[in-house]
């Protein structure tokens, strides 16, 4: 889905990955990116501070999901 830039998909696929493993790292690096990609700030944020407290690892955001995303203080506090 995400190599078709089918983003909806990537997202239903993701969030049901989610369902079936909830709190894997890695299933929640896809989920973020699904959210970014789509476009559905409050969520996406929502997901990453979880995601950082489980792995802080920032390189999350240099992925293309976020050269668009919305440079929120919200956004901002989470990233620094």
């Amino acid at each position: 889905a995400l190599d078709n830039q089918d983003y909806p998909a990537y997202l239903r696929l993701t969030q049901k990955m989610d369902s079936i493993r909830p709190n894997s790292p890695v299933i929640l690096q896809h989920l973020v990116q699904a959210l970014a990609y789509n476009q559905q700030e409050e969520a996406t944020l929502n997901y990453l501070e979880k995601l950082f407290l489980i792995n802080p690892d920032s390189s999350i955001l240099q992925s293309a999901a976020f050269k668009k995303f919305p440079q929120s203080t919200r956004y901002q506090a989470i990233k620094d």
